[in-house]
């Protein structure tokens, strides 16, 4: 009983000190409830300034992912216009190759030829062997020398009915019998990874540096420029030998013509 009397007296001064009202100004309760208003505007305010802020950090992610989103865009564009750039390329220098070689065949037209592609290597060859688009059932066979540019860069070395092998004038496997032009000294030409050798058959060459090798009309196809003689070494061990140096090079293209025995 006591503390009920307790807690209604307490209750009883509790609602008399919020209702007190100091002269001149206003109650607690008054001045509580305008602090818990205030407080709680400044709380609502609050929330509506960060729900703001996150609109706008929503707008400004949304920004950079369409930004990112473009810049992918435009770089794979790019890319698009860099590869096309490149096949454009490609395609000019191909096409300048077969106009070089349809002019070399309307030039030399005496000389039975095919025109053919580079379409690998072959792996299991020692030396580095070429293998082009044409093969047994085309005409060509073993022996039949590859021309670009109006002189001999190869030589068929093995034929299959649809493909052949071929191999470079920097193949040690490459051998070819050839002629000084200016004065009929024969000799043979012998490839090499590090120069291409032409071995003369006389002991005294009048030949000079400078001159012309072509191929020996014993070959089938006479006449066609391998190189110019570029040093001449006449004390060599056996026979005197001449550095030739080719007139094309062959590594800027993938279309050669060959020439078929008759």
């Amino acid at each position: 009983m006591k503390r009920r009397l307790l807690h209604v007296f307490l209750l009883i001064l509790v609602l008399v000190i919020l209702t007190f009202t100091p002269p001149g100004g206003d109650s607690i309760f008054r001045l509580l409830g305008r602090l818990f208003w205030d407080s709680g505007r400044g709380i609502i305010s609050t929330i509506e300034n960060t729900g703001y802020l996150i609109k706008e950090w929503g707008e400004v992610i949304f920004l950079l992912k369409t930004l990112v989103k473009e810049r992918n865009i435009l770089m794979e564009k790019a890319e698009e216009l860099k590869t096309s750039k490149l096949n454009i390329e490609r395609l000019k220098e191909e096409n300048k190759s077969l106009l070089e070689l349809l002019e070399f065949r309307t030039i030399t037209s005496e000389i039975n030829t095919l025109g053919v592609r580079v379409i690998g290597q072959d792996t299991l060859s020692v030396s580095q062997t070429l293998i082009i688009d044409k093969g047994s059932k085309d005409g060509i066979s073993e022996g039949s020398l590859l021309l670009y540019g109006g002189a001999v860069v190869g030589k068929v070395k093995k034929v299959n009915e649809n493909t052949s092998a071929v191999v470079l004038l920097d193949n040690h496997e490459f051998t070819l019998g050839g002629i000084v032009e200016s004065t009929g000294e024969l000799g043979i030409v012998k490839g090499g990874p590090d120069k291409l050798l032409f071995e003369f058959l006389s002991l005294n060459p009048r030949a000079i540096e400078g001159d012309v090798i072509i191929t020996s009309y014993d070959e089938g196809f006479g006449g066609i420029i391998i190189g110019k003689i570029y040093h001449l070494d006449r004390q060599s061990k056996i026979t005197p030998e001449a550095e030739i140096k080719p007139i094309v090079d062959p590594q800027r293209t993938r279309y050669f013509l060959v020439t078929l025995i008759p």
